[in-house]
């Protein structure tokens, strides 16, 4: 019986193997994604005898669409492989004329699009928008691309491919630009792959997301695909109805240089958490901001991994938030530009330098730009901050630097303050560093509520608040005299170190 089981089980399994297939959506006379009879046809267009199952793919192609080009259709929770639009244009008399392909729910039972596969958005020969909606507030969408444990590269949301022209674009819209058509939930198993000037947009949740629970997970990462002015787009919240819609998407990280922002004429937030798994570091290049007036924008680190925002072209322009908090992994961070309110619960957040172009001209000059974070106030609970200390041109030591607007607090809870020092802090013993400035004060902070790591269990961190500003000093760790004598042949060290420094520097001139 066991062996009669197997055989027809392998059998089931060859059969939809052999008969998965491409089902294009013809669009003749009906909406409805099931009415077979009318809408899907093979690629001869030959009529389908039924609608694409799990195993089969549905394709949308302008040149299988007689009657209607806008694709309106409408799905009570479908399962498929691969979702895929291609060709959004026709040619008459050698002019292309552009159209988009529309999919929505169109019933009252809350229905869910599986794609186990891949959704691909080709560009083509021309521009062509495509959009995946709710029909209304009352009849939420839920899209999920769960991919399959059998086929790795499944999974996956696809815009464009390496071989585009640099100049086209592709759009995809993911719960268009209301909050009646926003998307109940997106889930998206791995990546999102972005190429050139194509653009993805999120319109999603119903304003009950959380970061425990966020409207939109990207399991994998958001990779940003171009170059040379051509990059990517990627909109966290399109929501330009005029009405409130706070919304909340994970990643598993991001990186590339493109744009990520909240689009104009939004109202609401949008909260963007990096879920970095353990060992993924990402290091992203492009833009990070909201455009609206009427929108916030928040940044959370909340992976075991680690994310890197480090700006390459015109730094002064690319990050600015409405607040950033670290509760676990690292979040390594360069800004001149305020990212509101930083909340440190747990984690490491490391402030780092940039070497970067100050214009769009590849071929144009860079230049080091210091250490440093802009931000409003602080609120420190648990975690560590990061500080690299280097030698600066005239032969001083300069540590990455966190500038407040506001103060620097204490969260509910607070034990202790926790710095970790790196690079040449030994080659400036007994000088104090300027690590930090908060122009409305540090609220209950005084010299004991900071700590820091050791060097060879010889020297040791002493702090102290003076005029809004935080400073450190390593000194010797009272023992032995051997202490002092190693101080002392740093002590040389520095001084030839200083000399031969302002040697270089004034033969330069």
């Amino acid at each position: 019986m066991r062996k009669l089981v197997s055989a027809l089980y392998i059998v089931s399994f060859c059969m939809l193997t052999v008969y998965a297939d491409d089902y294009y959506w013809g669009n003749n006379e009906g909406g409805w994604w099931g009415n077979y009879s009318v809408n899907w046809s093979d690629e001869n267009h030959v009529q389908k005898d039924h609608q694409p199952y799990a195993n089969d793919n549905a394709i949308f192609d302008v040149n299988f669409m007689k009657y209607k080009v806008y694709a309106s259709i409408s799905t009570s929770g479908e399962t498929i492989k691969d979702l895929i639009f291609q060709n959004h244009y026709t040619e008459t008399d050698g002019v292309k004329t552009s159209y988009g392909f529309t999919v929505y729910a169109d019933n009252k039972t809350n229905p869910t699009l599986t794609v186990t596969g891949n959704i691909i958005k080709y560009r083509g020969e021309s521009e062509g928008d495509t959009v995946i909606k709710s029909r209304d507030f009352d009849n939420r969408f839920t899209l999920v691309v769960s991919g399959n444990e059998s086929d790795s590269s499944s999974g996956n949301i696809i815009m464009g491919a390496a071989s585009d022209n640099q100049s086209l674009s592709g759009n995809l819209s993911l719960g268009e630009y209301s909050l009646a058509t926003a998307l109940e939930k997106l889930i998206i198993a791995k990546d999102v792959n972005l190429y050139w000037n194509s653009t993805i947009s999120f319109n999603v949740g119903s304003n009950n997301g959380t970061i425990e629970n966020p409207d939109a997970v990207i399991g994998g990462i958001v990779n940003f695909n171009g170059g040379n002015g051509y990059n990517p787009l990627w909109v966290l919240l399109a929501c330009s109805d005029g009405n409130e819609l706070n919304t909340v998407v994970q990643t598993g990280g991001l990186k590339g240089n493109g744009i990520t922002r909240v689009n104009k004429e939004t109202k609401g937030s949008a909260t963007l958490v990096f879920a970095n798994a353990a060992g993924v570091s990402c290091v992203y290049n492009g833009y990070l901001l909201s455009e609206s007036a009427g929108a916030k924008l928040k940044v959370v680190m909340n992976g075991e991994g680690t994310q890197s925002l480090l700006p390459t072209w015109e730094p002064d322009k690319y990050f600015t938030f409405s607040g950033l908090e670290v509760r676990k992994g690292t979040m390594e961070i360069f800004s001149v530009l305020s990212v509101g309110d930083i909340e440190l619960t747990g984690g490491t957040l490391k402030v780092s330098g940039v070497t970067a172009h100050y214009s769009t001209d590849p071929g144009s000059s860079s230049s080091q730009k210091a250490a440093q974070l802009h931000g409003e106030n602080l609120i420190w609970t648990s975690g560590k901050v990061l500080v690299n200390v280097i030698m600066n041109d005239e032969g001083n030591a300069e540590a990455s630097m966190i500038y407040l607007t506001g103060a620097l607090k204490k969260g509910d809870g607070f034990s202790k303050a926790e710095f970790e020092f790196s690079g040449e802090i030994l080659f400036y013993l007994d000088e104090w560093i300027q690590i930090m400035s908060f122009e409305q004060g540090a609220e209950d902070f005084d010299a004991s509520d900071f700590v820091a790591n050791t060097f060879y269990d010889e020297w040791g961190a002493k702090f102290k608040i003076d005029n809004n500003a935080l400073y450190v000093m390593y000194t010797a760790i009272p023992e032995p005299a051997a202490a002092a004598a190693v101080l002392g042949i740093f002590a040389v060290a520095v001084m030839l170190v200083r000399k031969n420094l302002l040697k270089k520097t004034n033969k330069s001139f």
